[in-house]
């Protein structure tokens, strides 16, 4: 008889409010517990999509008031999430989506420049 295995634990929901808590200071100082624990876990977002390259696209908060009306001031690195998908999975552009994935927290910086701090490999992206 073989042996029974344990599913694996559902992926945790995590809200951009959570990811925002926090003011980005290079180094990632200041970053809440809760925030630093999501690092190599999986986690299911839900948000906007808006596609950057042929398999890569931003993840906002579906709600995210500078999406749809211009602002003054330029939103946090803490506002998105790098996804990485297969280019058969890019979602279009604004679409409502559900990501499934393993989520990493890292300084993204080039030139100087923090681009994005979070990032998520995704294994599932279906619209909403």
């Amino acid at each position: 008889m073989a042996a029974c295995r344990e599913a694996p634990p559902p992926a945790r929901a995590v809200d951009f409010t959570l990811l925002q808590s926090w003011s980005y200071q290079a180094g990632l100082a200041g970053m809440p517990k809760g925030v630093a624990e999501l690092d190599g876990r999986e986690v299911r977002l839900r948000g906007r999509a808006f596609p950057v390259e042929p398999s890569t696209f931003l993840l906002v908060a579906a709600d995210a008031p500078w999406v749809n009306v211009p602002c003054q001031d330029a939103p946090s690195v803490l506002s998105w999430v790098r996804v990485v998908v297969r280019a058969s999975d890019l979602p279009p552009q604004g679409a409502l989506v559900d990501c499934v994935g393993q989520f990493a927290v890292r300084e993204n910086v080039v030139d100087g420049d923090c681009l994005d701090v979070y990032s998520l490999a995704a294994t599932s992206v279906r619209m909403q």
